[in-house]
């Protein structure tokens, strides 16, 4: 809840991204609180508190699932967004369904992006249909590849899933991370991908690498924003690598306040300038929270 991270995501899911849907936001009981709040400008955005089974996992023997980071807590509701979304009627008639890390930008059409994996999914599904065989049941899971860690993992912040397809591939996942003393989700879910022989799960990489996804760099912010990739991760790390000018500048630009646009309010006394002022920065100061 620090800052208005998600705030600007859903701003600019709605701005540049154009899309007109639900949107769920998992958070726990503080965000709640804050975001009913901060984003009661947008009514499609449900924010929904996790459920204390889920934001204090247990065993079946009712003993604590204790985590290498406790972050790992958190990045698990990545597998239980399927399950959060059977409880709320508004989203039964939704078969896909985009995950995202609240610290990603959404900064170009979304539906161009949805078209493209509508396209890929059929050809993907069908592929290893025939690789791995006409009476083979499984589960699968779309992500793009980490630019990051040399496209040897996949990128666990954005995720489609298949209400129909994919549940056996969160729940292996979650298996991984209830299970295995790791401190990282991405290397867990490698975990699955190599070891469909329990799992039954196929991933697929997302189309449009570069055109539908990038992490935030020198050359994303120069590009002109016609040609700004669909998906900007602005990862705390990189974010550090620069100074707030022009980061804030790219932020404003994404989420269509340029100019005097960033100088209205969001809600109450909170100004976007306050939403687009980046949280980490090399040099910059952290904006006030709510």
């Amino acid at each position: 809840t620090e800052g208005y991270i998600a705030e600007r995501c859903v701003r600019s899911i709605r701005a540049r991204g154009e899309f007109t849907g639900y949107i769920m936001l998992l958070t726990d009981k503080a965000g709640a609180l804050k975001y009913n709040y901060t984003l009661s400008w947008d009514p499609k955005t449900i924010v929904t508190e996790g459920r204390p089974e889920d934001l204090t996992p247990r065993r079946k023997d009712g003993h604590r699932i204790k985590y290498r980071r406790h972050s790992m807590a958190f990045k698990r509701f990545k597998t239980l967004v399927l399950n959060y979304l059977d409880l709320d009627e508004r989203f039964d008639h939704t078969r896909y369904v985009f995950y995202l890390d609240v610290d990603n930008i959404v900064a170009n059409k979304l539906s161009r992006f949805f078209d493209d994996y509508y396209k890929h999914i059929a050809d993907d599904y069908d592929a290893a249909k025939r690789i791995l065989g006409t009476e083979q049941t499984f589960s699968f899971i779309s992500f793009w590849r980490d630019p990051g860690a040399n496209y040897r993992m996949w990128q666990g912040g954005q995720i489609m899933q298949d209400r129909q397809h994919s549940a056996g591939c969160t729940e292996a996942w979650r298996d991984q991370m209830d299970n295995v003393w790791r401190g990282m989700d991405q290397p867990l879910l490698m975990n699955v991908a190599n070891n469909y022989k329990n799992y039954k799960c196929v991933i697929f990489e997302l189309p449009g690498d570069g055109t539908h996804f990038d992490l935030f760099d020198t050359r994303v912010m120069k590009e002109k924003p016609k040609h700004y990739p669909t998906i900007v991760h602005i990862t705390g790390i990189r974010a550090t690598s620069f100074t707030k000018e022009p980061q804030q500048e790219f932020i404003r630009e994404a989420l269509l306040l340029s100019g005097d646009g960033s100088k209205a309010k969001m809600i109450g006394d909170i100004t976007w300038d306050e939403v687009t002022t980046p949280i980490s920065a090399g040099g910059a100061t952290h904006p006030r929270h709510s």
